[in-house]
């Protein structure tokens, strides 16, 4: 059994490192000392991740601890930038991207650290290698809940963009089936401590347009499609390449990985193919992809958790005091978890908002509630 270590409280160095800087959120320690770091969970090549305790929630966290000495020779002026940043992403609240809670800067250690919620199934990629067995229908689930986080972050002004969206950067909850967006602090610092001639990302998961520094947020709609393939064949893509250069010239050239023509469904296989358009004008927005015809199951149990809801509080739209639920839709844990949110809802006398509960900011995936002659029914929207 590993033995807990009490948590470092580096000491501050000379006045003259990041002064002037906006220190809100900053500090050269844990600024709460509320925090135990215990031992290492996981270590990447710019990261370390450490199991650590709240102390004052009582709940365990991960504490994860990012390289960044170039930061104290900065600029003030990209000092602030760096900081304003992660302060935006500290700000984020949705059920599909994980939670930032503190971050700190040690300045002893040179090293930026955040304190995130911890997953102790670990990353999608390494779940799915587990369960060798999973369906369709729990991989649409994945897939649905993935581009539910995708529609928050794009729904900023601006819009925030992952750039190294991939299997290895989302989580999940193995019970609950909830899966969550993550690494988009260590996505930030690394775009600010990048040379300027490099390139962000992972070549396996870049859209042609990353590699050219001109994109907008479809990039991620094309790092989607390709943790999809992986999810779909449990196979990296390009693993038929041998080197980077092989696959930029392949993903220049439009020429999709060869683990395409091995999914099973041919649905399955045009939604990617979709997702992975080279052009990204063609391209569909997370936004649209919800919509997809994909995603019709996903949808059906959507409905139910409307009618859920209806069976909670009568609509004030139509006369019915009670819609039962469709004993054909199968509902997962994730929109078994909905209905149930938006059952709250309606009892609370909150049905305008049943909307936000099912789908958080994408309007039920393009479903809305229609109550027509007394009737439930759930049509698209526009």
């Amino acid at each position: 059994m590993a033995v807990a270590a009490t948590a470092a409280r580096p000491a501050m160095l000379p006045s003259g490192v990041l002064a002037g800087v906006d220190r809100t959120g900053v500090e050269s320690r844990d600024p709460t000392k509320r925090y135990t770091k215990y031992e290492l969970i996981g270590q990447g090549a710019q990261k370390k991740v450490y199991r650590a305790f709240d102390e004052e929630r009582g709940i365990e966290v991960a504490w994860n601890e990012v390289a960044v000495g170039e930061l104290a020779n900065f600029r003030e002026k990209d000092q602030q930038r760096v900081f304003a940043e992660i302060r935006v992403l500290k700000q984020l609240k949705h059920k599909n991207i994980m939670t930032l809670h503190d971050y700190w800067f040690d300045e002893r250690r040179l090293t930026l650290n955040f304190i995130t919620e911890i997953f102790p199934d670990g990353t999608l990629r390494q779940y799915r290698r587990r369960h060798k067995l999973a369906d369709l229908p729990a991989i649409k689930r994945w897939a649905w809940q993935i581009l539910q986080g995708l529609v928050y972050l794009h729904g900023h002004n601006p819009p925030i963009i992952h750039r190294d969206l991939k299997c290895d950067n989302i989580f999940v909850n193995g019970t609950s089936g909830m899966v969550k967006i993550g690494d988009l602090g260590l996505v930030t610092l690394c775009k600010d401590f990048s040379a300027p001639q490099s390139v962000l990302g992972t070549p396996e998961f870049m859209a042609p347009e990353l590699y050219e520094e001109k994109y907008d947020e479809k990039v991620d709609v094309y790092a989607f499609g390709m943790c999809l393939l992986e999810l779909a064949t449990m196979e990296y893509p390009y693993s038929e390449c041998h080197n980077a250069a092989q696959i930029y010239k392949k993903v220049m050239q439009g020429i999709p990985p060869a683990s395409v023509e091995k999914l099973p469904s041919g649905e399955l296989r045009d939604f990617i193919r979709l997702c992975l358009e080279h052009n990204p004008e063609l391209r569909p927005e997370a936004r649209q992809l919800l919509k997809h015809s994909f995603f019709e199951p996903i949808r059906a149990s959507a409905c139910a958790a409307v009618a859920a809801a209806h069976a909670a509080s009568s609509c004030s739209g139509c006369s019915t005091p009670k819609v039962t639920m469709s004993p054909s839709v199968s509902m997962g844990p994730a929109e078994a978890s909905l209905a149930a949110a938006a059952a709250a809802a309606a009892a609370a006398g909150s049905l305008s908002r049943v909307g936000s509960f099912l789908a958080g900011s994408v309007d039920n995936g393009g479903l809305a509630c229609a109550c027509r002659d007394g009737s439930n029914s759930c049509s698209s929207s526009s």
